[in-house]
């Protein structure tokens, strides 16, 4: 499977506030060369296995579905050239790097836990 990132701008939508929304489809290169038949599915904004939504994406990629997903946005960095889209990549790059904080400290120690 050669994966590529498909990167979709939709303008003018009702229900959206600010009238343009970026949408990263997951395509893959080896089904076919153009966009509708080679398109597999969406690429969450979430990209946790764990999680109870179960999106199309972790379905099929499971576990490397988050490192897969990293590697699909850096390499769509390097090639695209407008700067709003990059904007939108550099934003869901630094979404997928958060990590939830699972230690609380002590309020009368201060030692984490």
């Amino acid at each position: 499977m050669e994966l590529q990132l498909y990167i979709i701008k939709h303008y003018g939508l009702k229900y959206r506030a600010k009238g343009m929304q970026i949408r990263f489809a997951v395509v893959d290169k080896d089904k076919a060369t153009r966009y509708p038949a080679n398109f597999l599915c969406l690429l969450p904004r979430q990209v946790n296995p764990r999680l109870k939504q179960k999106y199309k994406f972790i379905e099929l990629f499971g576990f490397e579905s988050p490192q897969l997903a990293q590697d699909l946005l850096n390499k769509a960095l390097e090639t695209e050239n407008y700067t709003n889209i990059r904007e939108a990549i550099k934003k869901r790059l630094k979404f997928l790097n958060v990590n939830p904080v699972c230690q609380v400290k002590c309020r009368f120690c201060g030692q984490s836990f």
